[in-house]
């Protein structure tokens, strides 16, 4: 998870009373480009608060939703081949029928 800075708004006031980056970072113990970062947002945004979404994504990696989600993609396959028997069926079908002149066909399958 993405750590935020605790000292955000004391950085923001710092800032604003004049004082340089690195003098603040030194004091309040903070990497000097969090600092920069933060100044940078308070002039540009007015705030210094974290933006939403930052940090790792959520995952699905249970043993259950594996599961579910191999289930799901067998079935799509197996649905995949049905379709695929399917369309080789109705094209040696319309074959035949071309082949008969649209009569019966059943004797060339």
């Amino acid at each position: 998870m993405t750590k935020t800075c605790a000292s955000r708004d004391a950085i923001a006031q710092l800032a604003t009373s004049g004082m340089k980056n690195s003098s603040i970072a030194s004091r309040l113990g903070v990497a000097l480009r969090t600092v920069q970062k933060i100044v940078k947002q308070w002039k540009d945004e007015g705030h210094v608060q974290s933006k939403s979404g930052r940090g790792p994504k959520r995952t699905v990696n249970t043993r259950k939703m594996r599961g579910i989600i191999k289930r799901r993609i067998e079935r799509k396959d197996d649905h995949a081949n049905y379709l695929r028997r399917i369309v080789d069926s109705v094209k040696k079908r319309i074959e035949a029928c071309i082949k008969a002149d649209g009569g019966h066909f059943e004797n060339f399958l």
